[in-house]
């Protein structure tokens, strides 16, 4: 049995489209057929334009036909993706052959070595990224033979000869030969000099003659200076990350509740320690790690005779 669809319905066949209305539109296997459709009543039927139908065999409806494939891109549009998408990453990145030419690069690249990617054509990666020898090449090389990802820490020189410190990832890719390498190279070199400087407060913390202490939300200890545990004649053995500050010093439960409450002024108080009776002064401020982020508190403590 056959079953005829109206021509511009929502369900009808886009092929029905392209015939002009009153041409017979050929169908699967059957005659033309050129009955108007009636819908309504005798006023509709007057002024409904006359439409050819197309019969569809079988159950099956254009609701149910497989999806052509979509036409391949040509060559030209491959092309134009695959220079967008290499423009599109932060990163620099170089693609070199096997003896680790540069047959490649992205717009990123001149940026961060100083070199047009004409000049850069040709040069050898290892002369923009330091420790690139014949035997690194080989072991990146097995690393990604074995499915590792490599990526290493180093150094790359500018074209004004100056340094800097990167991550550069390395893979592979088959372009010129299967053994060509793909370069990601991003510049750390802020992200080191804010290590610097977290390291730079690390040491001045230890060094302090103050005891030193840093607490999580709930109060609980999560790093303490030498000071600290000498002051409060700890043992150095003995793990204090996790235990609460009020082990070691109960006075401080109300102003560490007030903290917890929501409080962001500092406070200072003075307050007797847990085993050995001697009074103390601390400071209290809450731990910001974001402009309205605070993550738990910090504080120091000295004996309360060194104020006098």
């Amino acid at each position: 049995m056959k079953r005829w669809f109206r021509k511009n319905a929502p369900q009808a066949d886009a092929a029905t489209t392209d015939r002009e209305e009153g041409q017979p539109l050929k169908s699967e296997g059957a005659a033309a057929r050129s009955a108007p459709v009636r819908i309504g009543g005798a006023a509709a039927q007057a002024s409904a334009p006359t439409v050819r139908l197309r019969a569809v065999s079988g159950n099956s409806s254009p609701a149910t036909q497989p999806r052509k494939a979509p036409p391949v891109a040509p060559v030209s549009n491959r092309r134009t993706i695959y220079k967008q998408l290499m423009n599109g990453f932060y990163d620099a990145i170089l693609i070199t052959d096997n003896k680790g030419h540069i047959v490649e690069s992205n717009i990123r690249a001149p940026d961060l070595f100083g070199f047009s990617n004409d000049e850069l054509w040709d040069m050898r990666v290892a002369t923009l990224i330091a420790g690139l020898d014949e035997g690194l090449f080989e072991r990146i090389r097995n690393a990604i033979d074995g499915e590792r990802r490599v990526l290493i820490n180093t150094r790359c020189t500018r074209k004004d000869e100056t340094q800097f410190p990167a991550e550069v990832g390395i893979s592979v890719v088959a372009m010129l030969g299967k053994d060509d390498f793909v370069f990601t190279i991003r510049n750390v070199e802020r992200r080191a000099a804010q290590l610097r400087s977290l390291r730079a407060g690390q040491n001045a913390f230890m060094a302090s003659l103050a005891g030193g202490f840093v607490c999580d939300a709930g109060g609980k200890l999560v790093t303490v200076n030498d000071a600290f545990m000498r002051l409060l004649q700890l043992d150095p053995s003995e793990p204090v990350a996790g235990v609460p500050l009020t082990r070691f010093v109960p006075g401080l439960a109300q102003q560490i509740e007030t903290l917890q409450g929501g409080e962001t002024q500092a406070c200072q108080c003075k307050v007797r320690a847990a085993d050995i009776g001697q009074e103390f002064t601390v400071n209290l401020a809450p731990n910001r790690t974001g402009t309205n982020i605070i993550e738990g508190f910090v504080g120091s403590i000295m004996p309360a005779a060194s104020n006098n």
